[in-house]
């Protein structure tokens, strides 16, 4: 089960493929939704880090649900300053070809994400199944 608010997003890489499980609820993504920009361009929108649901506002409305869990599933929750600085490919590809334990993989995501000039908090927090 999960839950989520805000623009930290939920992963599951899944024999090979990363899934985004959580979508923003920021104003570029509702501008994703009406047509009016794409996903790639959201990226990189001025309304990007303009929340619209966030822990602690008055009307915060968490969006909840539930996945299965297989074995060989990573699971990965990261913040902004993480998946703004790497592209969903980036990502899965450093997932996918580092060996070692869940701190020295979180590290490496945040090592590459660094490299990329990436300049607001990081924060990785995954689970091997």
């Amino acid at each position: 089960h999960w839950a989520h608010v805000g623009d930290t997003r939920f992963y599951v890489l899944r024999a090979g493929r990363l899934i985004q499980i959580t979508v923003d609820q920021n104003m570029a993504q509702l501008l994703v939704e009406e047509g009016r920009i794409t996903a790639d361009q959201a990226r990189a929108h001025p309304y990007n880090h303009l929340l619209d649901q966030c822990v602690g506002c008055p009307m915060c409305e968490p969006v909840t649900g539930s996945i299965s869990i297989d074995q060989g599933d990573i699971l990965l929750n990261t913040t902004d300053g993480l998946h703004d600085a790497l592209s969903e490919d980036e990502m899965k590809e450093i997932l996918i070809s580092h060996r070692g334990s869940a701190e020295e993989l979180g590290n490496a995501l945040i090592r590459a994400a660094l490299d990329t000039g990436g300049k607001d908090n990081m924060t990785v927090v995954l689970a091997a199944v």
